[in-house]
């Protein structure tokens, strides 16, 4: 059942890297555990909290995400002590987490011991696969092998890694969604021009035929590259990356053919948000909304087909 964009926005993110981060194809509610699924699966996709977790693996996921500055401002004995339903929920998902981050992990092993092929990229399943393509080459004395001389994640690093992907595109990916969705809510202009361009692509075939690597090229040269592309100008998800110059040496840097010298150690901020409204940057008219403005705050994915002059 939908209740609200922002929460469903972030429920399909934490799917898309469970898929691309982990191999693993989670539930939504009122779905049913599929007869043929992998019983590894069934763990993390089922919606029933297995054998020694108080929480699914979907529930503790956005559990941790939602209590996340809670989680990393407060002692665990804290959460567990204070009289309040969010401590003590954000205190079981953090134990739960860890469990299925260990769990996770000791089925990445078996995969790659076994030349299983995981299902969707599987970024944790590639970096355990290294790791044990190099330990393995380590322990057969093995010196010609190139493996045994490449850098490679320790466990926990691989662990550390994982709540990386998810802390740092859930949130992200979730808020870009729900913008994209309220954007097109506000134009249905554009909501007709993105359906049709769907229906180009996919016509009335069954969503399992969908295949990806044949089709994002088409998706992101349509209006759902262009619609996804032109939300990230308006409401980028970072917009302000900071950057510092080496502490060892002052760094020139070269803006409209004049030379500048940033000092060494200086503070730098890129601002993208102020770089995706300049007119300087972008096919821009004027607006249709704002009187005596451009249109680059204005969501009109059609400036994506637009060629460069």
């Amino acid at each position: 059942v939908l209740r609200t964009v922002e929460r469903d926005a972030l429920r399909m993110a934490l799917h898309i890297i469970g898929y691309v981060g982990f191999g693993l194809r989670l539930l939504w509610p009122g779905q049913t555990v599929p007869a043929n699924m992998d019983p590894k699966q069934v763990k993390y996709a089922s919606l029933q909290a297995p054998e020694g977790h108080n929480m699914s693996f979907v529930d503790t996921m956005l559990s941790v995400m939602h209590n996340m500055l809670l989680l990393l401002l407060t002692p665990k004995w804290i959460l567990k002590a204070w009289p309040s339903e969010r401590t003590k929920e954000a205190a079981i998902a953090y134990d739960d987490y860890t469990k299925y981050m260990e769990e996770l992990m000791d089925d990445k092993i078996d995969e790659a011991r076994r030349g299983t092929q995981p299902e969707g990229m599987d970024l944790m399943g590639s970096l355990v696969r290294c790791a044990y393509e190099a330990d393995a080459a380590k322990r057969s004395n093995d010196s010609g092998n190139k493996a045994t001389n490449l850098p490679v994640l320790s466990r926990q690093e691989i662990i550390g890694n994982a709540f990386i992907m998810f802390a740092a595109g859930h949130e992200t990916s979730g808020g870009s969604m729900h913008f994209l969705m309220v954007q097109l809510a506000t134009n249905p202009s554009v909501q007709r021009k993105l359906q049709r361009d769907i229906d180009e692509l996919f016509g009335d075939s069954d969503p399992s035929t969908w295949d990806f690597d044949s089709k994002i090229n088409g998706m992101t040269a349509s209006m759902i590259g262009a619609c996804m592309y032109e939300t990230l100008r308006i409401l980028p998800p970072a917009v302000e990356l900071p950057k510092e110059v080496s502490r060892l040496a002052d760094q020139p840097i070269t803006m409209d053919g004049r030379e500048y010298v940033l000092p060494k150690g200086t503070g730098i901020a890129i601002v993208s948000s102020g770089v995706h409204l300049n007119p300087r940057y972008w096919p821009h008219g004027e607006s249709k909304i704002r009187r005596d403005c451009n249109d680059l705050r204005d969501f009109q994915p059609e400036r994506w087909f637009q060629k460069s002059g």
